[in-house]
């Protein structure tokens, strides 16, 4: 069996003619389907450049007609436009068909405007559907780029949930950003209902569900002290945590991301935004167990996909987020270990209070620390050492926002302030 698809102009006058002809071959022979396809005038040429692009043919006018055949796989074979088609029927099947001028101008008109209707009751369905708001900081950088096919194409929030994606970043990489979209415009995503930019920071986060964190800050302890640093994300941590409470929506989801800082990106979003859920704010180690499941693989000559539970400690310095999301949003594999950084509440004799990475399962859009698996004395050592260096970082933070407050701001002096953070720390830590 083949089936016909017949597509072309909605007022076409020769589509009509086709589609008449292809009605009375599927009403008079039973092994012969038409499947119609009528573009709005407006749309049509881009949609047949990018139809003709995709199989390789050579067409430039309304209709075009093509076999999809069942029984053989593979793509379509181009018969080309209505006379081509009056041809092959002729041929094949000895039918002739004799139409009017006015009467195939008085269907292209009753055709145009039942695909205008159609479009109308389209459009109607989906203002309906409210697609999820995704945000993406530092949106110039490469991972954005890479990032975005993995969230448009279904993978990770479901194959019938529509999205809209927002790409934040300073006013000097609007060239940069207005590229991306036009590239992700161009991949014409089913699922993808809009990509922005945007360069106007107090407009960021409108109505976000997913924030992802990409900021990074160029370290050179050797120009500049940690301290330097420190200050720098968490001004910007502090910036985008009011925007969030400010502007997001209550349940929104914030994943940090990038190459430096990432554990405490985490924390001073939460330290800035108190309104931000915890159990809503995570950092990723996706890239790192990557590398660490392909180096066991080649150790152990065999396939990186056979590699499970690989566990990354401590410091983050992930790239990919895709995975995490997916995860989040519909449950990780039964049994399966995913390496996250959450904020600590003493599990592995880790210190409450900060951003570490653990071992987490995800069930019901909820992630919980697998606190069942058993560690030795030489990983708690490591554990130890890594969650003294998060600590460092913290207690400069900390004196960071101190410094940054008004003069009389807070009733307790800095010097108060860091020895009750210090206080709650184990000793050694400090």
């Amino acid at each position: 069996m083949a089936k016909l698809v017949l597509a072309g102009k909605a007022n076409c006058p020769y589509y009509a003619k086709a589609e008449l002809l292809a009605d009375y071959l599927q009403a008079n022979l039973p092994h012969f389907r038409v499947h119609k396809i009528t573009q709005h005038p407006d749309k049509w040429e881009q949609w047949l450049r990018n139809i003709c692009e995709t199989n390789g043919w050579k067409h430039s006018r309304s209709p075009i007609i093509w076999r999809e055949l069942l029984d053989r796989g593979g793509k379509g074979l181009l018969l080309g436009g209505v006379n081509d088609f009056l041809e092959y029927a002729q041929h094949y099947y000895g039918v002739t068909l004799m139409t009017l001028s006015d009467e195939m101008l008085a269907i292209a008109e009753e055709n145009l405007q039942a695909h205008i209707e159609i479009e109308k009751e389209e459009e109607e369905i989906k203002s309906l559907i409210k697609p999820l708001q995704i945000w993406i900081t530092s949106a110039s950088v490469p991972i954005c780029y890479q990032l975005i096919p993995l969230l448009a194409n279904g993978e990770v929030f479901g194959m019938t949930t529509e999205i809209s994606i927002h790409l934040l970043d300073t006013d000097q990489f609007k060239e940069v950003l207005c590229g991306i979209v036009m590239e992700a415009e161009d991949m014409a995503f089913p699922l993808l209902r809009s990509i922005s930019e945007h360069t106007e920071i107090d407009k960021a986060f409108i109505q976000a569900d997913v924030v992802i964190v990409l900021d990074d800050v160029l370290l050179n302890c050797e120009v500049q002290p940690l301290e330097y640093y420190v200050r720098e994300v968490s001004e910007i941590c502090q910036v985008y945590a009011h925007l969030i409470e400010k502007n997001a929506k209550s349940e929104v989801r914030v994943i940090s991301s990038g190459k430096t800082f990432v554990n405490l990106k985490a924390m001073m979003m939460m330290t800035y935004g108190p309104s931000i859920k915890p159990e809503n704010v995570i950092a990723v180690a996706t890239s790192l167990e990557s590398a660490a499941k392909a180096t066991l693989a080649r150790k152990l000559n065999m396939n990186a996909a056979g590699v499970k539970d690989v566990i990354v400690w401590g410091m983050l310095h992930a790239h990919a987020v895709a995975t995490v999301l997916r995860y989040w949003y519909h449950g990780s594999p039964p049994g399966e270990i995913v390496s996250v950084g959450v904020l600590t509440a003493g599990q592995f004799c880790v210190p409450e209070g900060i951003v570490f990475s653990m071992p987490a399962r995800f069930q019901n859009g909820n992630w919980e620390v697998m606190t069942e698996l058993e560690i030795n004395e030489m990983t708690q050592e490591v554990l130890d050492r890594l969650a003294h260096d998060l600590i460092q970082e913290k207690l400069v933070a900390l004196k960071e926002i101190r410094e940054m407050l008004p003069y009389g701001a807070d009733k307790i002096t800095s010097k108060e302030y860091l020895q009750q953070e210090m206080e709650v720390l184990p000793s050694g830590s400090h």
